[in-house]
């Protein structure tokens, strides 16, 4: 039986109405991601060629990527990678991916941080922070996490992507296994409260590892201990940065206190006024 000639425009048609009944966000740009990287092609490939047919041995790449993604996987995770700035970063299950907001983190920090400066990175998960930072700036960079996956992942993308930069990956509780003084900390804690686990997209609340996510007690609970135990690690006019939630920046500003300057929130330049504040930051002055 000869088999049905499926043309690259009518399976983008096809994708995008399947992944709109399954409740996806985006059918339309997640069909061609997908179809792309199952035929190994761009995505502006396939608009120059879109009336090709589907060659045979692409049909089930395609038809597995559609299913997992019908399934609410993150198209980072059925792609396997994630672009993060400089870097495209390896995507494995249970270990937090690279999100596009958090760049922003970086970009706050990169002016911050003296020639031959030093960075500690709390809970760095993949390491696309800290691995940023140290290509970014020549900063000697310190990566920390509790989860020992987390860990293991940041050792290994460290070797992979910036051997030569000296990067050292501990696992710790924040600051516990954490010794000597620095110029930067980033952290990007879990924030989220576990009453908005209902609320939480599939992508993610499925996906995700909690321990990245759910902050203990309250949303800023993890992040009240950065700042507490941060004036022991940071230098005097050192600068503490963490990335927050959409709704959280006003309360984040209320956890520094004396000694304590310079404290505001972040958001990409440019913005419009409505945009959320993603970061929050402040210098530590001793005084």
């Amino acid at each position: 039986m000869e088999r049905k000639k499926v043309l690259v425009s009518d399976a983008i048609r096809q994708g995008r109405a399947r992944l709109l009944a399954a409740g996806v966000d985006s059918p339309w740009l997640d069909s061609e991601i997908l179809l792309s990287e199952a035929m190994g092609w761009t995505r502006e490939d396939l608009l120059a060629e879109n009336k090709q047919e589907i060659p045979h041995e692409v049909a089930p790449i395609w038809e597995g990527y559609l299913l997992r993604r019908e399934r609410r996987e993150p198209i980072d995770r059925i792609l396997g990678w994630r672009a993060f700035r400089h870097f495209r970063f390896r995507v494995v299950p249970g270990v937090f991916s690279p999100r596009p907001e958090t760049e922003e983190l970086v970009q706050r920090a990169i002016p911050k941080v003296p020639d031959k400066g030093v960075v500690l990175d709390l809970c760095c998960a993949g390491g696309c922070v800290g691995i940023s930072l140290a290509y970014e700036t020549e900063a000697r960079v310190v990566m920390v996490d509790c989860d020992n996956l987390a860990v293991q992942h940041a050792k290994e993308e460290v070797a992979r992507l910036i051997p030569e930069y000296g990067v050292k990956v501990l696992q710790s509780d924040l600051y516990n296994e954490v010794s000597g003084i620095f110029d930067v900390i980033t952290a990007n804690p879990p924030y989220i409260g576990e009453e908005e686990k209902e609320s939480l997209p599939p992508e993610v609340a499925l996906f995700d590892p909690p321990l990245a996510l759910f902050a203990p007690d309250e949303p800023l609970s993890v992040a009240q201990c950065i700042v507490s135990d941060a004036p022991l690690h940071l230098r005097e006019g050192g600068w503490l940065l963490m990335e927050v939630g959409f709704f959280l920046g006003e309360e984040a500003l209320t956890l520094f206190g004396k000694g304590w300057s310079r404290a505001r929130l972040r958001k990409p330049w440019g913005s419009p006024d409505h945009y959320p504040y993603l970061v929050v930051e402040a210098q530590w002055t001793g005084t």
